[in-house]
């Protein structure tokens, strides 16, 4: 009888020893789940969070100071209501559109009082001579090309002209020299003033025969006063 009894305990103590540990693997393994739930949820919410930031970033930064992606057109050049003008020189764009200097002048995008060394003041802008194309060696002379040494300089096969990138091959206001300019109805052609070919050569002008009543059919032969050339003949 005391055999059974003593089976019995035994038999207690071990079904309880059984489901305490049966309870411990539990809350366990519901403590770990919770973890990593908790893990995964902080690293998704930072990697949004850098995600954000990242994209802000890159807008801020393709925007530009201030936030406004409008950027310049070209170096030196910004868009101010249609109008291309300089910013760092601009007195009525100085720094930005629309910002007026009033009685100042402007430098470097800023308003001053007088214009640093080596810069001349052209209409409130102060501008390099040496340099500025549309200033170049003295105020309000504009090159075609570049301003080199405050002289206006043009890319070859082109020459300087009062300014101007001209040939002087074909061009009938400079045919082979600068001011050599074409008379009447000449063509400039490889440098020299030659005549269309339809027409003749007279006293050093261009002439039709077929109707100039002072060289008609020929340059030495003129119409009666009361006649005209019709053709190449006195009529």
């Amino acid at each position: 009888m005391q055999h059974r009894s003593w089976l019995r305990l035994k038999l207690a103590l071990l079904l309880a020893a059984g489901l305490e540990l049966a309870c411990g693997d539990s809350s366990g393994s519901s403590a770990t789940a919770g973890d990593s739930e908790s893990g995964s949820a902080t690293e998704t919410a930072t990697a949004t969070a850098s995600s954000s930031a990242s994209g802000s970033a890159s807008e801020t930064a393709s925007a530009g100071p201030g936030g406004d992606s409008e950027g310049q057109d070209s170096v030196g050049c910004q868009d101010c209501d249609g109008e291309c003008v300089d910013l760092q020189t601009d007195p009525d764009h100085c720094g930005a559109c629309g910002m007026s200097c009033g009685e100042q002048l402007c430098a470097g995008g800023s308003c001053v009082d007088t214009c640093p060394d080596g810069a001349t003041d052209c209409d409130g802008a102060c501008v390099d001579l040496d340099a500025d194309p549309e200033n170049c060696g003295e105020c309000g002379l504009e090159c075609d090309g570049l301003c080199v040494g405050g002289v206006c300089s043009c890319d070859a096969p082109l020459t300087t002209c009062d300014g101007d990138c001209v040939d002087l091959q074909n061009d009938a206001d400079h045919c082979g020299a600068c001011g050599a300019a074409c008379a009447g109805e000449e063509a400039c052609e490889a440098g020299a003033c030659v005549c269309p070919a339809e027409l003749e050569v007279c006293d050093g002008v261009c002439t039709n025969l077929k109707k100039d009543e002072q060289h008609c059919g020929a340059c030495d032969s003129a119409c009666l006063p009361d006649e005209q050339c019709n053709g190449g003949s006195c009529k």
